[in-house]
């Protein structure tokens, strides 16, 4: 019998981003359904039951938050799953936080002129924009933002799937699928 998953994500870029990164290391042909759930308060025990209940071995991909593993580990109490928490499974942090890591080289300077940019609103006493809005302006430089599907703003010629940087998540799903 083929085994089948069930990854559960926080949000839509996350959903977007395992997505084709899956596709990257070559393990979209599996019976896997990715689900995002709108941020982990969302993650019912309910829901995860009923999955492994239909033969479903689940993984969990969120942020990692101070205490999202705790979090997680206390919702699902008995129940079998997996669970990796971005950018690198052992440092708090983000989807951001990895996209960060993971920009082409040959794009590296549009980075440094964000970085100009908060200088400079920092010089004038301007709040700074989070890290959603600078990996935003990255994608609007590159211009993934045109895509005509939302999902298409995070392949490979987007992002360095090859990067070091995603070397935890990738033995993580290599482990796990």
């Amino acid at each position: 019998m083929d085994r089948k998953f069930h990854i559960i994500v926080e949000g839509e870029e996350d959903l977007f981003f395992m997505k084709n990164y899956l596709s990257h290391i070559k393990k979209d042909s599996l019976s896997i359904d990715l689900e995002q759930i709108e941020g982990k308060d969302n993650l019912v025990k309910e829901d995860v039951r009923l999955s492994i209940a239909k033969g479903h071995e689940v993984i969990i991909v969120f942020d990692a938050n101070e205490n999202t593993r705790e979090e997680v580990s206390k919702k699902l109490q008995g129940l079998e799953y997996n669970l990796f928490l971005f950018p690198d499974n052992s440092n708090n942090g983000n989807l951001e936080d990895l996209l960060e890591q993971i920009i082409l080289p040959n794009k590296q300077d549009i980075f440094e002129c964000f970085e100009n940019y908060e200088k400079c609103l920092k010089e004038k006493d301007y709040p700074l924009p989070n890290k959603k809005a600078k990996i935003y302006s990255y994608k609007l430089a590159t211009c993934a933002l045109k895509e005509k599907r939302k999902e298409d703003q995070f392949k490979p010629e987007y992002w360095n799937f090859d990067s070091s940087a995603l070397d935890p998540l990738k033995h993580f799903l290599l482990e796990n699928l």
